[in-house]
């Protein structure tokens, strides 16, 4: 697993929602958060860096380190 990747597990864990509670608040498909978390996706475009920060509630910057 890359950096990216458990750090967007854990914020989530954090927060204590499922994959797919995090998929509704980011307004992301349930697939793409399922293939982030498994590294399957690293690559992520800026505006799901951007959603997923905002559901989580972190700076963008965060999810860029």
């Amino acid at each position: 697993m890359n950096k990216l990747t458990m750090k967007i597990k854990r914020l989530r864990s954090k927060k204590g929602w499922t994959q797919k509670e995090l998929a509704k608040k980011s307004g992301l498909a349930i697939v793409t958060i399922e293939k982030i978390e498994m590294g399957e996706r690293t690559n992520l475009y800026l505006s799901t860096r951007k959603k997923l920060a905002k559901a989580l509630g972190v700076s963008i910057m965060e999810l860029l380190d």
